[in-house]
């Protein structure tokens, strides 16, 4: 179980990274599309709630494999939420 208190702690830390940077170009860009940024910020949430309930509820069998798809899954969420972030 430390493991997966671990890996949520990290998660959390990334969410916290997430909306820091969402703050900061909601606060300094004055013409940033308000949709986009709104989109961003559902998108953080959604991320935060569906990759806890994803530790939570780790498929029995084969841990390795499903944290791999886990991280790899993550990442990418991670990676085009900043890309919508930093167009703006």
């Amino acid at each position: 179980m430390a493991s997966r208190r671990r890996l949520k702690k990290q998660i959390r830390y990334v969410i916290d990274e997430l909306l820091m940077e969402y703050m900061l170009v909601e606060s300094s860009s004055k013409n940033a599309d308000k949709e986009v940024l709104r989109n961003a910020l559902y998108g953080i949430v959604e991320l935060s709630n569906e990759f806890i309930v994803r530790i939570s509820h780790t498929e029995p069998g084969n841990a390795k494999a499903y944290y791999a798809v886990f991280y790899k899954d993550f990442n990418a969420k991670v990676n085009q939420i900043m890309g919508s972030l930093i167009q703006k």
